[in-house]
């Protein structure tokens, strides 16, 4: 995690601010020695979680290249850097959910705690296994496609002088279709099921 956000340390930022949230949140859940306060709690989450895959994965990630003056590397040089602020959120989304379930005793029961761990496990993998190659692809792209004389700023033309320097010395090379296809897959199941969840949990206490 820490080399994939490396030059992007605003993530650990994104972290701390909805970890944060989440904290306060809990604290608020603890306090009210309600019993349903920590479901409730899961279900905010949980759909909050969810409005921001499909605002990202679901919107962002492909109408930005519907827009005729946005180069395609520029594209992917957006992309990469919006999908892992997401993933920095979503790991504290999963921080969140499961002291959620912690503090509230939930962990034993199955019914609330299955779709979390499912979920903290997707979220591992994407991060750890399919995020560092699809920032690989995106930094050939770069590479491939942008040249030094379009960047007019000091920081946008040595920004891309390093990506340029980074691929030819480590030799990146792009991955094998599957790997976007599987993100892509594991992106829609966390949103059926981030729906699915929060909606049975929101009628197991009358939410709705």
């Amino acid at each position: 995690m820490g080399a994939q956000w490396s030059d992007k340390r605003h993530n650990y930022g994104l972290f701390a601010f909805y970890g944060f949230l989440g904290g306060l949140a809990n604290n608020a859940v603890r306090r009210s020695n309600n019993p349903l306060a920590p479901l409730a709690l899961l279900t905010l989450t949980s759909t909050t979680w969810m409005g921001f895959v499909l605002a990202i994965s679901g919107m962002e990630a492909w109408v930005k290249f519907k827009a005729p003056l946005l180069l395609r590397h520029v594209g992917f040089d957006v992309g990469r850097h919006v999908f892992s602020a997401l993933s920095a959120v979503e790991c504290a989304f999963v921080c969140n959910q499961l002291y959620t379930l912690y503090a509230g005793d939930l962990l034993s029961k199955t019914e609330y705690s299955r779709t979390p761990l499912i979920l903290t496990g997707m979220v591992f993998v994407q991060l750890v296994v399919l995020s560092p190659k699809l920032e690989n692809l995106g930094k050939i792209i770069i590479a491939e496609g942008g040249n030094e004389k379009e960047f007019s700023t000091e920081k946008s033309s040595k920004a891309f002088s390093s990506i340029r320097k980074e691929v030819a010395k480590k030799k990146l090379y792009k991955p094998a279709r599957f790997i976007h296809q599987s993100y892509v897959v594991m992106e829609l199941v966390k949103v059926v099921m981030l729906g699915n969840y929060a909606y049975n949990i929101a009628s197991s206490i009358n939410i709705i």
